[in-house]
């Protein structure tokens, strides 16, 4: 883990809160419409977590996340501050072309089926499948929010690096290595 970064990577609050819980490590993306080239791509391995609130729907989240985006409301500070909590390193990053591959991994993210096949099909078929491992910070890091963060964008270059310093990972290794190998086995079945 590199002990500060300044890239952050958007996602929603409530699955922000569910791969910082340790329900899930892995998030299917397609991206923003402000992405490079007008495509998603994994530009960076490690990372901040930047919870946002725009364009969470329930109907595309698994029943278990939908408390998630209430309570991520709740909590959500003043307009203007942004709450920096967990750090990711990702530990796989692939894309997948193939719907049945995408929906064999059911279960393993908290999307519902109805909310990957529309991903899926966006533009062009296809999804990113990221295996992330989780640390939580000792304590938040509250940047201000800042035009420059604004709009449909994975990745947020942030003003200034965050140190990771007595981040902790969410999952114990033996619990991270057992949802791995949840992974693999449904990567087998399709």
């Amino acid at each position: 883990m590199k002990p500060t970064c300044d890239i952050a990577y958007k996602e929603w609050a409530s699955v922000t809160e569910a791969l910082a819980r340790g329900t899930y490590v892995m998030s299917l993306r397609k991206g923003g419409i402000h992405e490079k080239r007008g495509e998603f791509s994994v530009e960076h391995r490690e990372f901040f977590l930047f919870p946002t609130y725009l364009h969470q729907r329930e109907s595309d989240l698994v029943p278990g996340v939908v408390p998630l985006l209430e309570e991520t409301r709740r909590a959500a500070l003043p307009e203007g501050q942004i709450p920096i909590r967990y750090y990711v390193t990702v530990e796989d990053a692939r894309y997948i072309e193939n719907l049945d591959a995408i929906l064999a991994l059911d279960g393993l993210h908290p999307f519902t089926r109805a909310g990957v096949e529309m991903r899926f099909n966006y533009k062009k078929p296809g999804l990113w499948a990221i295996v992330q491992r989780v640390y939580r910070l000792p304590e938040a890091c509250v940047i201000p929010d800042e035009r420059v963060y604004a709009g449909c964008r994975s990745w947020v270059p942030l003003k200034e690096a965050l140190s990771t310093s007595g981040a902790a990972a969410v999952l114990e290794d033996a619990a991270f290595a057992a949802k791995l190998e949840e992974i693999k086995n449904a990567k087998r079945k399709t």
